[in-house]
């Protein structure tokens, strides 16, 4: 979310948006539009992951599908971050807001005609839940696996392991190829030789492919 304080020129003749510092990169929001006014703010939503739906009715008892669309064509070799932001506007129940955590990993530099082995690789981890936790908790996590036609049938080598606040391994709780999909796996708080770990802070770490990503969690016995 950006947002100016105060324009000092004439409202039809600015411009609002964001550059680097040399000037080389940049976006522009706005140019010389008659709307314009002191303390706008301005979401920038990320353009490499696109949402069906943005807002709607759920009533009592019934549930929505949201569709995600990740463009992996338009964007060079990096891992892009965003949050899935859902909020409720219901005036007679006070309910939590949901962030759900969204990343694309790219890779390999993408091109219409590469080959078939050099598509890149999407994947998610997400922040384990309950947290802080004792002494189970579970982690949630998407390996895309290559983005071929035949991407069923495509495997990841995956790791997933809890490190102290040392950076010392405790322990692993995958190391295995994994097909594309969405998996699911419980910590309950023990190290590899299955002995209780103290109250404090873990960072978990999902590697798949030469994709990456490492969340912090906090154990509380």
């Amino acid at each position: 979310t950006f947002q100016y304080h105060r324009l000092n020129d004439t409202l039809y003749s600015a411009t609002v948006g964001i550059q680097n510092q040399d000037g080389t990169t940049g976006l522009e929001i706005f140019c010389n539009q008659k709307y314009l006014e002191d303390s706008l703010w301005i979401r920038i939503r990320p353009s490499w992951v696109l949402v069906d739906s943005m807002w709607g009715t759920i009533q009592p008892g019934e549930s929505k599908t949201l569709n995600l669309t990740f463009d992996r064509l338009s964007y060079p070799r990096g891992i892009y971050h965003a949050n899935l932001i859902i909020e409720s506007w219901d005036k007679n129940h006070n309910l939590d807001t949901i962030r759900i955590p969204l990343t694309l990993c790219i890779d390999t530099t993408t091109s219409v005609d590469f080959d078939e082995d050099q598509k890149p690789s999407i994947f998610a981890l997400s922040q384990n839940y309950p947290n802080p936790f004792n002494p189970v908790t579970k982690i949630h996590y998407v390996v895309g696996g290559r983005q071929t036609k035949a991407a069923d049938n495509s495997f990841t080598h995956t790791t997933l392991k809890i490190y102290n606040i040392l950076g010392q391994k405790v322990r692993t709780l995958v190391d295995e190829p994994k097909r594309a999909g969405s998996y699911e796996v419980i910590w309950d708080g023990k190290d590899d030789q299955g002995k209780d770990v103290a109250s404090g802070i873990y960072f978990y770490q999902l590697t798949a492919g030469d994709c990456k990503e490492t969340k912090k969690m906090t154990l509380i016995r």
